[in-house]
């Protein structure tokens, strides 16, 4: 559904579209074909979006780290990365980069909404949610 959301065509540039296609001159087989290329290629680029997957499971590899428990969700996008505490204890969490990128450890409380920075725009991605001590969440 935010696939959806984030991809999608307004009428007024469908309209013209159609109208673009219209006014090359040819058969009327040769039009049709023209707008379903148009649609299924809009349909093929909505799938292949990148970000589509924005939510990702708990306790992926994290490397050697102790990954959170389940009941500590994520859910990744290129600004923020939000942490939910779903658990009925405290847990220091720190969020895990493919690239390495260092970000100081936070405290989620049952019930917290902990926001982390993003994955960014230069292809980084968010590996994990792992727990930490304090000498590892300076």
């Amino acid at each position: 559904m935010k696939l959806a959301a984030k991809v999608f065509m307004s009428r007024r540039t469908l309209l013209t579209v159609k109208a673009s296609i219209h006014q090359v001159k040819g058969s009327r087989a040769m039009k049709r074909f023209l707008c379903s290329t148009f649609v299924i290629s809009a349909v093929v680029l909505a799938m292949a979006a990148p970000g589509a997957a924005a939510h990702a499971e708990p306790g992926e590899e994290v490397g050697s780290r102790l990954a959170a428990p389940d009941c500590v969700t994520y859910s990744a996008d290129w600004r923020y990365t939000f942490v939910t505490n779903t658990c009925s204890d405290t847990y220091t969490v720190k969020v895990v980069y493919r690239d390495g990128t260092a970000v100081p450890g936070r405290v989620a409380p049952p019930g917290a909404l902990i926001t982390f920075p993003g994955y960014g725009t230069s292809g980084n991605e968010v590996l994990g949610i792992v727990l930490c001590d304090d000498g590892d969440c300076a």
